[in-house]
């Protein structure tokens, strides 16, 4: 019989055949596991703050600090849905075997169990690694938090035979966060070139148009010499420039901005 003032949890301690995760009922003493002995505890669990870019993946581990007597780590992750999304786990350097759950939004429950084993002793070791999605518009700094659901927030002692018991360890959880960075926008080009008539001579105060695949329109004029330019052109769309005379003719020119453009050449090919 279990003593009494005792308080009891369920602690994952590895998998079945079928991949479920099994447990067994731990326990220790209110005086032994306590918030005073969380507080003093040498074992922590820890996120790793990190930076990310929006609309790109990030990756984020999760720490420990061991003292080589833990065999089972549990623990659910919080994280904001409109900046981070699709929690992918794998485990980490620090070995043993990782089961996730991501069935509730915003949260994602972690164990890993060292089959019977324990971890190493060591600091700083990466228990599991997580990847997310950053969102597009997604900027600032955003927490990831630990919690108790869907997977309660324990670590345990390996198994052993009757009458040796399984000990929940005091263990600190340590938060942290994501610093977001906007996405670079893309570097703008410029197009420039000259009009000309039949001849080869210049055209002057032809009315160019510039459209984009979304239908904008941007303007530029020839000038004496009949020398245009259009600047701050998005880079990596392509563009459709139309030219417009009293006196000529042009048939329009297709131009992709991937970089600077300056021999666009329009010759008329008839007069009006």
């Amino acid at each position: 019989m279990l003593p009494k003032n005792t308080r009891y949890s369920r602690v994952a301690l590895g998998y079945d055949a079928d991949d479920k995760i099994r447990y067994v009922t731990a326990f220790a003493r209110h005086s032994e596991y306590n918030q005073s002995a969380v507080a003093a505890a040498p074992r922590e669990v820890r996120v790793v703050s990190t930076t990310a870019t929006a609309g790109q993946t990030v990756s984020v581990m999760i720490n420990v600090d061991a003292m080589g007597d833990e065999s089972v780590y549990g623990f659910s992750l919080n994280y904001d849905t409109t900046k981070l999304s699709n929690p992918v786990v794998t485990i980490g350097t620090a070995g043993g075997g990782v089961a996730s759950n991501p069935t509730q939004p915003g949260k994602i429950g972690v164990s890993v169990s060292f089959g019977g084993g324990t971890i190493a002793v060591g600091n700083n070791q990466t228990l599991v690694k997580i990847q997310f999605t950053v969102a597009g518009a997604a900027s600032g700094t955003t927490p990831l938090t630990f919690g108790d659901s869907p997977t309660p927030r324990e670590v345990a002692s390996a198994p052993c035979e009757s009458p040796c018991q399984v000990m929940v360890l005091p263990t600190t959880f340590t938060n942290g966060m994501v610093t977001i960075n906007a996405a670079p926008t893309a570097a703008n080009v410029s197009f420039s070139g000259r009009v000309l008539n039949g001849q080869g001579k210049a055209v002057a105060k032809a009315q160019l148009t510039m459209t984009n695949s979304q239908g904008e329109k941007f303007y530029a004029r020839s000038n004496g010499f009949g020398y245009f330019k259009f600047t701050e052109v998005e880079a990596g769309e392509t563009y459709i420039i139309t030219v417009k005379s009293k006196q000529y003719r042009f048939a329009a020119q297709v131009v992709n901005a991937g970089q600077d453009v300056t021999d666009l050449i329009f010759i008329a090919e008839s007069e009006q």
